[in-house]
Formats: structure tokens, C-alpha cells, sequence
């Protein structure tokens, strides 16, 4: 059984974008849908998380120190050719928070996971 439902397994693209933390070096920046919001909300209260993080979902192209004009030339001289992506597996990740440097990414440990079908 698809556990996300087809609106939240396939996400629609916004585009490229970049920024100055470690882990949004570039990235692809995806729309929010009413389903990944609920599941967003189940896992922080299964978790009892208590903080301020605000889900903007993304998928990470790359995690580098760069400076401002070199990320944002490397972000103009992409062009993403989906309008939506879909994905087949979801997992929950315990991160080192803040995420700065590379020790840190290889800390973080998957704590769930889930096939997703269709």
C-alpha cells in the first residue's frame, strides 16, 4: 500500500536554487501539498519535536562551502527539465543539526523508511 498517496509521492518542481547553508548548497526546490504537510505533523509529534523548523521540501544537488557568485552561477547554468518528480522510497533521517561540514552529513542515520508504490 502506498503509504504517501500520489499527491505526496510526486511532488511538483519549483526550480533550481541555492543558498548559504552546507546542506542547500543547490538544490531543487519542490512544492508543498497538504499531504506531505500532514505526514510532516505526524512524524514531529511521534517525535515530540518541539522546534520551529518549517518543511520546505528539496532535494540537495550539492553540499559545499561556496561563495554567493559562485553558487548562483552554478545554479543559472542549470536547467531542470520535470515539471514534477516522483519518488519510490521515503525516509526519515536523525540529523546532526547544524549540518556544516561533511563528519557531520555521514553522522546522520536513517530511522525509518518506506517503499512507496505506483
Amino acid at each position: 500500500m502506498d503509504i504517501l498517496g500520489e499527491p505526496a509521492r510526486r511532488l511538483e518542481t519549483l526550480g533550481i536554487d541555492h543558498s548559504d547553508e552546507f546542506i542547500k548548497t543547490l538544490f531543487v526546490q519542490f512544492a508543498l501539498n497538504r499531504r506531505l504537510r500532514q505526514i510532516n505533523e505526524t512524524i514531529r509529534d511521534a517525535a515530540k519535536d518541539s522546534s520551529h523548523y518549517e518543511l520546505k521540501p528539496h532535494l540537495s544537488l550539492l553540499y559545499k562551502t561556496m561563495p554567493p557568485a559562485a553558487r548562483r552561477e552554478l545554479t543559472a547554468s542549470i536547467s531542470f527539465p520535470y515539471s514534477e518528480v516522483s519518488f519510490d522510497t521515503m525516509k526519515a533521517v536523525r540529523c546532526v543539526s547544524p549540518t556544516e561540514i561533511r563528519a557531520d552529513v555521514e553522522a546522520w542515520r536513517v530511522i525509518a523508511s518506506a517503499e512507496l508504490s505506483g
